[in-house]
């Protein structure tokens, strides 16, 4: 049996892969991003539930890092992304589409970004 290398297309099935894919996009919006942002850079713009200072004592609540928390440019409560104010060449769901209750709604509300 022969194994086959690895190919461009297995190596984007991985997260690493897929995230290193568009790393350099001119704009990226990532939702969700709490102390672990995947993006960073100028070029990257966060949306959240909570806002910066929220995000943050709440990472102190759960003992993680704090200072891993990016400066949230768009945040509301309910998870309305209509707050967001911008178009953007990359909309990425970080740690938040798993809590999505609508997700087809949710895959609607980013497409307009």
């Amino acid at each position: 049996m022969q194994i086959r290398p690895a190919t461009r297309f297995s190596r984007l099935a991985k997260r690493e892969g897929l995230v290193e894919h568009f790393r350099n996009e001119p704009s990226i919006l990532e939702i969700g991003p709490f102390s672990t942002p995947t993006f960073a850079g100028p070029q990257v713009r966060y949306f959240d539930v909570l806002s910066t200072s929220d995000l943050r004592k709440r990472a102190r609540e759960l003992s993680l890092n704090p200072d891993g928390v990016p400066e949230i440019h768009f945040f509301a409560a309910t998870g309305d992304p209509s707050v967001v104010d911008g178009v953007f060449d990359l909309a990425f769901s970080a740690h938040c589409i798993e809590h999505q209750p609508d997700l087809a709604q949710h895959l609607k509300d980013v497409e307009g970004f």
